[in-house]
């Protein structure tokens, strides 16, 4: 491309998308068979699941890699995880008066604080970013409400960095659920009557995947 950007942007979404399926099967393997997967079945769940369709060979021998590392770490440092998935890739919708806001989360671990039915979600990014870390509080906010909407004990969400391994607790108590909700309560009422208007700042606009080609967007690359 011309551009300069679509093929780079490809193998860094693939490869998410990638590390994302390899650790769904790795949960989903330690569920069925009732324990953690040995290192032996680790590196065959890699070899066999991690799929990079967009990269080059030296990209995608490179990446295959680093999975392998990312995914042995997690399972070290992690692996009480596996003995406490309750659901993976769980969908939920938020009913909201301009429309239904739906999503998935990657883990939902049970056993929370030692009890059976409180329930933790976890999510999984593979890119560490500063910027958007307040999408991603609000998203695991959302996933929080829409989930004691159903009725489930939610007590607790995570952001796991998995380059790093670093864990962090995301506030889900009353008020940064309520401000959750209302702020893309506001932003689906908006999209329904058709409302965008460009509100560029700074920090939001490092952390958005459109600023290459947005002409409103700041900290654009000077050409």
């Amino acid at each position: 491309s011309h551009l300069g950007f679509q093929q780079e942007l490809a193998v860094e979404l693939g490869y998410g998308k990638a590390i994302h399926h390899v650790l769904r099967q790795v949960a989903e393997t330690a569920r069925d068979q009732g324990g953690v997967p040995n290192a032996k079945e680790l590196a065959r769940l890699v070899d066999d699941e991690f799929y990079l369709p967009f990269a080059d060979n030296p990209g995608f021998v490179r990446m295959h890699a680093a999975a392998g590392r990312l995914v042995k770490r997690y399972v070290a440092d992690f692996k009480d995880d596996l003995t406490r998935v309750w659901a993976i890739e769980r969908p939920f919708e938020l009913h909201l008066e301009h429309g239904i806001l739906a999503g998935r989360a990657d883990v939902i671990l049970d056993h929370e604080d030692g009890k059976t039915g409180s329930l933790a979600i976890v999510d999984y990014k593979v890119a560490k970013s500063e910027e958007r870390n307040d999408r991603y509080e609000q998203q695991l906010a959302v996933y929080a409400a829409a989930g004691r909407g159903e009725g489930l004990d939610v007590t607790a969400a995570y952001l796991h960095e998995l380059n790093d391994g670093a864990r962090r607790a995301v506030d889900i108590s009353a008020k940064p659920i309520a401000e959750a909700v209302a702020q893309v309560s506001i932003a689906m009422k908006g999209i329904r009557e058709g409302q965008f208007t460009a509100s560029p700042e700074d920090k939001k606009c490092k952390g958005c995947d459109y600023r290459l080609v947005c002409t409103h967007a700041k900290l654009r690359p000077v050409d």
